[in-house]
């Protein structure tokens, strides 16, 4: 089985992959990384008070150390829910998240969860009362997706989206526009939180049909940075509602891109989507400019923030 190497945090551990030599949380570690950009932001607890609405689909996909699935199912069992949970989790690399349970005083965040993932892993999901539900989807996302666009799959169309593959940078086919629109076409209503705050991402959501806005994702106390192998802890993060989402979740959008944001895309040297589509290759910065000042993802956007 392949080896993770175990880094310190400000707030406990995580893993460095041997393979992109990239640690799977920032310097807060995983558990202030979950709950301050993934299950805070996206306001799970309250989703789960709402009394009048069926179960909450949240997808998280880039499971890595299942800290964001964790947390949300812990939380799902330990308040006094309205809705049950159905998360659906997608990882295509499971060996980092088997080898953090099996040294359970290093992550002890799973230790709560730790049987069910131990499920989870050997059965492919797992349910505990009332009827919350949990189902790992091992393999690749893009497959999925498209998959499901085409009707090969049965699948829950998700509420909450939480985006947490490794950096845009190195791995960019999975932020790219084609993967974004697809999701765009299978889960038009959901709202997407992630901690990237690149501007090639927040291009590809918008292109692809999203509603996209800024999110602030600092931790009340600020840890030093100074833990080597780590990734600082960004200030801002993104929320992305899709094309479908209702008018309460647009109004929720506190801090949508706006025309300042596009002054600013006019001066970045990083101005295309990722991918391979016309808009990532051979678009001109001004035809870009045009196709963005178009799209609804500004039409809540009237006045600069």
């Amino acid at each position: 089985m392949t080896r993770f190497e175990v880094q310190e945090c400000w707030k406990g551990r995580t893993l460095i992959d041997p393979i992109t030599q990239q640690a799977m949380h920032s310097r807060i570690g995983p558990e202030s990384e979950a709950q301050s950009i993934y299950l805070e932001p996206s306001g799970l607890h309250e989703r789960l008070q709402i009394s009048d609405k069926g179960p909450l689909v949240l997808w998280d996909v880039g499971m890595g150390l299942a800290a964001n699935s964790a947390l949300a199912w812990q939380l799902a069992h330990h308040s006094s829910c309205q809705r049950l949970l159905q998360i659906h989790s997608f990882e295509n690399q499971l060996a980092g998240l088997r080898q953090a349970l099996a040294n359970l005083s290093s992550f002890e965040f799973l230790s709560d969860s730790s049987r069910d993932l131990h499920q989870l892993l050997d059965a492919g999901s797992v349910r505990s009362p009332p009827g919350h539900h949990w189902t790992l989807h091992p393999g690749d996302f893009q497959t999925f997706l498209e998959k499901a666009q085409r009707g090969q799959i049965q699948f829950s169309e998700p509420e909450l989206i939480y985006w947490d593959f490794y950096d845009p940078k190195s791995c960019p086919d999975l932020w790219s526009l084609e993967l974004f629109e697809a999701l765009s076409q299978v889960a038009p209503t959901a709202r997407l939180d992630t901690y990237s705050a690149a501007t090639p991402v927040r291009v590809a959501l918008a292109l692809a049909g999203f509603y996209v806005g800024r999110k602030r994702s600092q931790p009340s106390s600020k840890p030093a940075d100074t833990t080597p192998g780590l990734t600082p802890m960004k200030s801002e993060g993104t929320v992305a509602l899709g094309r479908l989402c209702s008018e309460d979740e647009r109004r929720s959008l506190i801090e949508p891109l706006n025309e300042r944001w596009l002054e600013k895309l006019e001066r970045s040297s990083a101005f295309r989507p990722y991918g391979h589509s016309e808009w990532s290759r051979t678009a001109s910065r001004e035809a870009l400019l045009k196709r963005m000042r178009s799209l609804k993802a500004f039409a809540t956007a009237d006045e600069p923030r």
